[in-house]
């Protein structure tokens, strides 16, 4: 006991081991001296080992006070699992727990987070009969006012309300706060009218919650409805409600109204801070008005405003959007300064944006620092910058874009080589895509389908069978069947050397490898035996696509037509337009202008120019070859003024 008043629990503990060794049996009394040097030690753990023990031994009562002193202090350090052991032990003792001690495990419960343990001993303390204390039931319903647990809130406020606890507005507010946190105007309102039938003149902070609450919901006129009913109530609005209306208005897109907002309240003296000059800034920046943006920045900045990463990105954002490179490269300066991280899809945006700008040199100075952060660019940028350079004719500089990546350990996807090699075949020809099909194999990468493809259709479009054909027997000695795509070049390829037999070959070959002959397939056979006058047969094809079920299109229809009109037969033209309608295909203005092209031939001027207008009534837009075919049918039919007319229209 001696130990134990002095708080000495090592002594304690001692003369307690010597008296058992001794044969003495410790009792009630031994107990609670231990118990009150555990206390006076601070020490919850021993505190429990001693409670438990004597319960095991059969000693009690213990001293209710000496444990509620060491339960407060366990609930008000946060020890949760000791407070809950202490709660246990009582109860195994058969001691009870009075109203203060369930307040202070319920604060420290609401402390913690915990809001299902605080309102376990919330309802612990009602139980005790006696009516909770005001200020637990506001920590409590504030706590989940925070959270915008709404239910919770609601279950303290009726169940005080039970015990006889007369509500301040404080209550009320907290309800309204509660149900703004989620964004339920409905219930905010119902408590804002239950503060007002209870009498309870509403407050600014009351009025703030409430056009809080219009804001979550995505309510601009509940907001400004609210703003307005507080001003009417003579509750001023401050620098809370101001900011809460910028917000609002920010999340509408509406940057006139926010900085009208920003405005009135500095006429109203309201000094702004950092969270209402950082709203500025998110407001500017959401509505996507960079240069407004650009103006925010520097009044927030001087405000002693550090803007988030979000903030510059944003801005960034809006810039690429407005296509603007040089604010584009300013903003990432800035954000470089700030130390924002950028990530694989920002580069990718930016290099995107100066390609498809044509902007190479910036490509180039992006393309750079995309390597010294080892970033992998989108196949979005990477066709963007392959086509940039190609259309300047600048395959060197895919190459070296290809190779540096390659130098840097970068393992580019495939899709990256064939959108490269695709830009550079489409833009510089075919004998650029070979030299950078030979440059990377160098690179001990092998060149995918695709790439082989598109050197064949390169070969293709310039009409060159025999670079196709070579680079066919290419694709086969790389181990690949070829695809649709390639045999419908060389079908093509054959149809403009006129060359029938040959296209009929390919045509034939494709199912034979895999490649299911696709619209395309036998629009382009059909094509190639129109360009060597084969209408009959080209009917057959015609009738052979349709009885595959393919439903022809008006590219197929115009193909017919356009044979028909090169052979110098209108009525044929004439009933391949008609078939197309018939079918519920619309005609294109290529197809009107084929049609007319027909009787401009066979010197129909008067039906070729009805067919103009029709194209016209149609709300389609005349290419130049539709004004070519009447001023030389009228020309060749000696009608000078007739084709100046026309010359003058085109």
């Amino acid at each position: 006991e001696l130990a134990a008043q002095k708080g000495d629990l090592a002594v304690a503990q001692r003369w307690l081991g010597k008296a058992e060794a001794a044969g003495v049996t410790p009792n009630t009394t031994t107990y609670n001296s231990m118990l009150l040097a555990a206390a006076k030690s601070l020490d919850t753990r021993a505190a429990l080992r001693i409670c438990k023990r004597a319960t095991m031994e059969g000693c009690g009562p213990l001293d209710a006070d000496l444990v509620g002193q060491l339960l407060v202090d366990a609930a008000q350090r946060g020890a949760r699992n000791a407070s809950t052991s202490l709660v246990r032990t009582i109860e195994e003792a058969g001691m009870t727990l009075n109203a203060t001690l369930c307040r202070v495990l319920s604060g420290a419960a609401v402390k913690r987070g915990d809001m299902k343990e605080a309102w376990r001993w919330f309802q612990a303390s009602l139980s005790t009969g006696k009516a909770p204390g005001s200020g637990i039931v506001v920590e409590l319903m504030a706590q989940a006012a925070r959270v915008g647990n709404l239910k919770l809130a609601e279950r303290v406020f009726h169940r005080a309300t039970e015990a006889g606890m007369r509500h301040s507005l404080t209550s009320y507010s907290l309800l309204v706060k509660a149900a703004a946190h989620r964004g339920d105007l409905d219930n905010a309102e119902k408590w804002y009218m239950a503060a007002i039938g209870a009498h309870k003149r509403p407050d600014k902070t009351m009025f703030n919650n409430m056009v809080f609450a219009a804001e979550r919901a995505g309510d601009r006129q509940g907001v400004e409805r609210w703003f307005e009913r507080a001003l009417e109530d003579g509750a001023h609005a401050d620098l809370v409600m101001y900011t809460i209306m910028m917000n609002s208005a920010g999340a509408s897109g509406d940057l006139a109204r926010a900085e009208e907002l920003f405005e009135e309240a500095r006429l109203e003296g309201i000094r702004p801070d950092v969270a209402m000059l950082r709203s500025m800034l998110d407001v500017a920046t959401n509505a996507g008005d960079y240069k407004a943006a650009e103006f925010w920045y520097g009044r927030a900045t001087s405000g002693g405003v550090v803007p988030g990463a979000k903030t510059y990105l944003a801005i960034i954002e809006a810039a690429a959007s407005h296509g603007d490179v040089e604010a584009l490269t300013l903003w990432v300066a800035r954000a470089e300064a700030a130390h924002v991280p950028f990530d694989e899809g920002l580069f990718s945006w930016i290099i995107d944006l100066a390609a498809r700008e044509g902007r190479l040199p910036l490509v180039e100075n992006w393309f750079g620092r995309s390597l010294e952060w080892r970033l992998y660019l989108s196949r979005a940028a990477w066709s963007s910058m392959a086509q940039a350079a190609s259309w300047e004719g600048r395959h060197d500089l895919v190459e070296s874009w290809l190779r540096r990546s390659n130098e840097h350990g970068m393992r580019l996807h495939r899709h990256v080589y064939d959108a490269c090699v695709k830009w550079v075949a489409k833009g510089c020809g075919l004998g650029s895509a070979e030299w950078l099909v030979e440059r990377i194999r160098s690179w001990g990468v092998r060149p995918s389908l695709e790439a082989y493809t598109s050197l064949v259709i390169a070969a293709a479009h310039k009409g060159d069978t025999a670079a196709a054909e070579q680079w066919m027997e290419g694709v086969e000695a790389a181990g690949y069947d070829a695809n649709i795509l390639a045999y419908n070049a060389m079908i093509s390829a054959c149809g403009k050397k006129k060359d029938l037999p040959g296209a009929e070959r390919w045509f034939r070959r494709a199912p034979d490898f895999g490649a299911a002959p696709t619209l395309s397939t036998y629009t382009n056979l059909i094509q190639a035996a129109t360009a060597c006058g084969e209408l009959r047969r080209a009917g057959e094809i015609f009738e052979s696509c349709r009885a595959e079920g393919f439903a022809p299109d008006i590219v197929m229809y115009t193909a017919l037509i356009g044979g028909a009109s090169r052979a110098g037969d209108p009525a044929a033209a004439e009933a391949w337009f008609q078939r197309a309608q018939g079918d519920g295909v619309v005609p294109d203005s290529q197809a009107y202008s084929a049609l007319s092209a027909a009787h401009s031939r066979a010197g129909n001027m008067d039906v070729a120019e009805r067919t103009f207008k029709r194209m016209s009534e149609a709300g389609l837009q005349p290419d130049e070859g539709a004004f070519s075919h009447l001023v030389k049918g009228h020309a060749e039919l000696g009608n000078m003024e007739a084709a100046a007319a026309w010359f003058s229209k085109m």
